[in-house]
């Protein structure tokens, strides 16, 4: 699926191949690419795309008597599906960025975003692609599967609890919506984003807590309107609408923050990913305590736990990755990370580009917007080791590679975000060329030429210059 988006800030207009397994931004600070991430989260945020979808289709309601059915659900109803929840993120823009309802038509009146597949095009691609997806309301779970070269749509019930039962009107609308979610932004099956605000997110969970602020918004709601309010309706209305006092992004981390006790209990697939990435770069162990604090331990002395705001920066900048890899991530995810390098030596920075490689060749999806010459330069590294070339494989092995760090120029797409002139409001959005020695960022290139150069004209005049103005 390719996301086409105009008038976002200062992005004129902008064009991502969703559909690669690595995606990169890269450009100068203010030039769009946090805005551009937080809207391709939102779009492909599926935990409430649907939930109350006005339900033609099929009836789920004896789902819990049979645990598995197979429908018919066509690519008509999945494109036009897909079409509106894009519009509906179009519309609710402000409340990814946490901007009021009042001021909406000045920050994104203009902004616009859809695919660029038409309705025909997605038929041919809905019918002939196999999709698997996992969904869960609580403890209830769901597994789908569309067969290939087929409109034929299984749902089956894979946990169950008895008393959603009573509920099987609520799953019927629901579950419906989720499903089409699924087949719509396949394969994506759901989602994270680590902002850059994630070193400061488990250090002051308690104080950021988004329950504890809800229920403030909330109270504060009802105790203003309590003159104005006519029936419990609109009580009820107040009591669920959610807080926006954070960015979306944020919204979901303070989430998952508030959750950790009970996210601590699940082993994932991705679990020895984690213990990897804690042994290499954070050598010592991200834990999280009874009471759902998040510390750690380093290898160097592991019988002392530290509280994580007495944690190192890579530490705290680095856990939120680790959790969600231990107890989060399911194939198919597509993790998005704001500036991976933060806090991080170059030698760690190296590490992390080589543990993304072997990420999306286990089934994870990436995006992340970076200013690292070290992470994009590891990242040329790994697309040129996946050539056929017998001397790379002896390269590869010389200097400690895995087998599976590498990355095929195919599943990696590169973007550049920056200004036309230096003088121009509006950015533009460049697809850089991946060929099979990597790709280049022509304005980190251009900025370490220039250091370069002017390093070496001040070491030859530091070693040089006394002789020559002596000649003079």
């Amino acid at each position: 699926m390719k996301l086409h988006i105009a008038n976002l800030g200062a992005v004129k207009e902008a064009t991502i191949d969703l559909s690669k397994k690595l995606i990169v931004f890269s450009g100068p600070n203010g030039t769009g690419k946090t805005y551009a991430a937080y809207v391709v989260y939102a779009v492909t945020n599926l935990k409430n795309k649907g939930l109350f979808f006005p339900s033609s289709g099929p009836d789920w309601r004896t789902l819990f008597d049979t645990g598995k059915e197979e429908k018919t659900i066509h690519a008509q109803d999945v494109y036009h599906f897909r079409k509106n929840e894009i519009e509906r993120v179009c519309k609710e823009a402000n409340n990814i960025f946490s901007v009021s309802e009042e001021r909406r038509d000045e920050f994104f009146g203009d902004f616009q975003m859809d695919t660029c597949d038409s309705e025909e095009e997605f038929a041919l691609e809905y019918h002939a692609k196999q999709i698997s997806a996992t969904i869960n309301f609580g403890v209830e779970g769901f597994r789908v599967e569309k067969l290939p070269n087929s409109n034929k749509v299984i749902v089956e019930i894979q946990r169950q609890d008895i008393g959603l039962k009573e509920f099987n009107g609520f799953v019927h609308h629901a579950l419906y919506g989720q499903v089409l979610a699924r087949l719509a932004f396949s394969p994506i099956t759901a989602n994270t984003i680590l902002p850059v605000e994630r070193n400061s997110i488990y250090t002051f969970a308690k104080e950021l807590s988004l329950r504890r602020q809800t229920l403030v918004d909330q109270m504060q709601a009802v105790a203003n309107s309590m003159h104005s309010v006519q029936n419990e309706n609109a009580l009820v209305d107040l009591l669920f609408k959610r807080s926006v006092r954070y960015p979306e992004p944020i919204r979901e981390a303070l989430i998952v923050a508030d959750d950790l006790t009970a996210i601590s209990k699940i082993k994932g697939p991705y679990y020895s990913f984690a213990k990897d990435l804690e042994g290499d770069v954070l050598n010592g162990s991200v834990i999280i305590g009874k009471d759902g604090d998040v510390q750690f331990a380093s290898n160097r002395a592991k019988t002392k736990k530290l509280s994580i705001y007495l944690s190192s920066s890579s530490v705290k900048t680095l856990s939120s990755l680790v959790i969600y890899l231990k107890h989060i991530a399911q194939p198919n995810d597509l993790i998005i990370i704001d500036e991976p390098e933060l806090n991080l030596h170059p030698d760690n920075q190296i590490l992390l580009a080589r543990l993304f490689a072997r990420l999306i060749n286990k089934g994870l999806r990436l995006l992340i917007s970076t200013h690292s010459d070290y992470i994009i330069r590891e990242l040329n590294n790994l697309i040129m080791l996946s050539s056929k070339e017998p001397r790379v494989a002896e390269v590869a092995k010389e200097y400690g590679y895995q087998h599976d760090e590498h990355i095929a120029p195919d599943d990696i797409g590169a973007y550049l975000f920056h200004f036309k002139k230096s003088n121009s409001r509006t950015v533009i959005v460049e697809d850089i060329p991946v060929a099979d020695n990597g790709f280049e960022v022509s304005t980190i290139e251009a900025t370490i030429k220039s250091m370069n150069e002017v390093s070496e004209e001040l070491f030859y005049n530091l070693r040089h210059g006394n002789r020559y103005n002596e000649q003079a």
